[in-house]
Parts: structure tokens; sequence; C-alpha cells
């Protein structure tokens, strides 16, 4: 069997049906696979493979699976001139330090092995949550604007607990893709990062998702935070020809770009 030259890290707490289409229509189903931790150990990410997509959910799973040997490999495989796609907690973990929901229970911090990007990702953005707490729901639609050099695009995207990036002091080897315009100072919420031969993309909201895409996934049914998706996936939905455009960009830079 063939192995696909776009591997999707699982970790089998999370559904990345979403990711796995968006990357389909733009690939094709024949490209796209996945891969865990074992196969990562086991030596899956060689010359075959262009792009390693780390996605969302929680940074601590892949930690505790990956530490040490595991990000290794991931690291070594990019600075040979392989492609890392981080998304959401993918961006997290792809940063040289995290700082989640700091002064609160749910506070994470700390460094991190892969340090693509030197400095911290930040996060929750709870200015993008308004008065609703962010334990009950992270979503939201904030505006990007998207300029990489050749294509400039401005629309709504999906957030979902994601980061922002500050760089360290003498942080350098990055260049903000994209920004949140409504945030004070506008902090870069998506930034490529190069790494030997290869690159790492981050983005700290869910540029995978459009607004018709989470409608179709949204139920009731054990689910307080139904009306705020809702919304949210609403707000999304005029823009999802942008956001697709965006998405499209992105994974162009990975993979297009890519010398494998």
């Amino acid at each position: 069997m063939k192995k696909a030259n776009i591997l999707i890290y699982q970790d089998y707490t999370h559904n990345h049906g979403l990711l796995y289409q968006a990357l389909c229509s733009c690939r094709g189903v024949n490209d796209v696979g996945f891969c865990d931790a074992a196969d990562i150990h086991g030596g899956i990410l060689d010359e075959s493979v262009a792009l390693l997509v780390m996605p969302g959910g929680a940074d601590l799973f892949y930690a505790e699976k990956l530490n040490g040997a595991g990000n290794r490999i991931i690291r070594a495989y990019v600075e040979k001139g392989g492609a890392y796609l981080g998304l959401c907690a993918g961006a997290y973990y792809g940063c040289a330090a995290l700082d989640w929901a700091r002064a609160s229970d749910d506070e994470i911090a700390g460094p991190r092995e892969l340090a693509f990007f030197p400095g911290t990702a930040e996060g929750p953005v709870n200015d993008f949550i308004g008065n609703n707490s962010f334990k009950d729901s992270w979503h939201a639609a904030p505006e990007v604007f998207y300029d990489d050099g050749a294509i400039k695009i401005k629309t709504k995207i999906h957030y979902n607990g994601g980061c922002v990036f500050i760089p360290s002091a003498a942080g350098s080897g990055f260049t903000v893709l994209a920004r949140y315009t409504a945030l004070p100072g506008q902090p870069a919420a998506i930034v490529e990062c190069r790494a030997g031969a290869g690159k790492a993309i981050l983005c700290g909201p869910h540029i995978e998702n459009t607004g018709d895409g989470l409608l179709r996934r949204l139920h009731r049914h054990r689910n307080p935070a139904y009306e705020r998706e809702k919304s949210v996936a609403e707000e999304l939905k005029p823009h999802d020809t942008y956001a697709r455009e965006l998405w499209k960009s992105v994974l162009a830079r990975c993979v297009e770009e890519s010398p494998r």
C-alpha cells in the first residue's frame, strides 16, 4: 500500500474528521493518512512524507507520548526538509514555551521541546469570548488579516481556545502570516518558522474549519454550549469562501514549497 504523503497525528482522544475532509478536498484522499506516536517512533516520517499535521485537542496528550525521542524525530524530520502544520493545540506544541489559562485552576505552563517558534504561545484569548466564561465555550469568530506576500485575505476564522504568538526578546527565524485585527497590537495568529531545510507553520485558529462544516457537526445532545457554537458557526458561514482560500494558501506553503 502506498503511504500517504500528508499524515495527521492522532492521539485517539479527539475527532479530526473536519480536518481530514479539509485536507482531502485540497490534496485528494490518496494523499492523506494518519499516524500515531508508535508510528513516529517506528520511523514513518521518512523522505516520502511531505507534511505532518499536528491537530487541535490538548498538547499534554502529545507530550505524554512524544517527549524525548518522538520530538527529536519530528524535529529532525523537519530540519531535513519536511513540513509541520500545527493547528491550535498543535501550534502550542510547536512553540518554545506554552502559557495556558494563567492564574486559573486550569493553568498549564512551561517549555516545549519542538521549539519551532522562538517564544511563547499564550491563550486562551479571553477578549474573544466576551461575557462568556472560556470554561463554558472557547468558540469565537475573530477577524484575521492574512498576508503571505502573494495573497492578502481578511476574513473571520474559527477560534476555539487557540494562542497568540509572543516572540522572545532574541526571537528570529519566523514570519508572521496573519494577525488578529481586533486585539490590541494585532498579535500574530499564524506564523511560519524555518527549521533547517524545512518549515513549521503554526496556526492559533482552526483555519481548516468553515461555518458550514461546524454547523454540520453541531449537536444539542449533552452540549451546554450549543447556542454559542451555533451562533459562531452562523457568523463564520458568510466568510467560508475567503476562509477556504486562506486554508489553501497555508497548505500550499507547507506542501507545494516543500523540497520533498
